[in-house]
């Protein structure tokens, strides 16, 4: 037995996983590398804002004032992938885009849970979403860009569905989703050398 071989560095639980030698497990961890994970959460949220929007002004689905809570965390998610995407390597730029991230996907589960809470409601003949209060007089969005977050519809109205699921259950798996990835990369994820 050599008692003078050093042991082998940690770093943490992600250097447990790649010292194992298994590449499939690595490849699966590299989209956690700050070079990809960051711009990937500001194009998705990009993605699904340009989709929603096709939503309301092509296809005439008017957004209830849930659906615009949403957008903003959706926004929220946006600006925290650019922030972590235009300094991979800063460990304070990091630790904003994570915490923006957190932010906005608690807040998107919270709305999204309470959409589809509303849509339950409306589907039993009760409820509809609280008049919309408008936005804070220091920044009224509303105002600034009515197109995008001027709410026009009802909560519980299913409006749209992709395999039997309302927009709101959909946009609740995404926060949930959202809310994972970034478990796993503050868990697994490799700093950009």
């Amino acid at each position: 037995m050599d008692y003078h071989r050093p042991a082998p560095h940690s770093a943490g639980p992600a250097s447990l996983i790649n010292d194992t030698g298994i590449p499939a497990l690595s490849a699966l961890l590299k989209p956690l590398d700050n070079r990809l994970f960051w711009p990937a959460v500001a194009i998705g949220g990009l993605l699904i804002l340009a989709f929603v929007l096709y939503l309301q002004h092509v296809r005439g689905f008017a957004p209830c004032s849930l659906c615009i809570f949403i957008r903003l965390d959706v926004l929220g998610l946006v600006l925290a992938g650019i922030v972590g995407s235009l300094a991979p390597r800063s460990r304070i730029a990091g630790g904003i885009a994570a915490l923006g991230m957190l932010a906005a996907s608690l807040g998107g589960i919270y709305h999204a849970w309470s959409l589809v809470a509303e849509e339950k409601l409306a589907a039993q003949g009760m409820g509809s979403c609280k008049m919309f209060m408008g936005f804070p007089e220091w920044i009224p969005l509303d105002t600034w860009l009515p197109q995008v977050f001027q709410p026009e519809g009802l909560c519980g109205e299913v409006v749209w569905t992709l395999l039997g699921q309302s927009m709101a259950v959909w946009s609740l798996a995404l926060f949930v989703f959202c809310l994972l990835a970034l478990a796993a990369k503050l868990a697994f994820g490799r700093r950009t050398a």
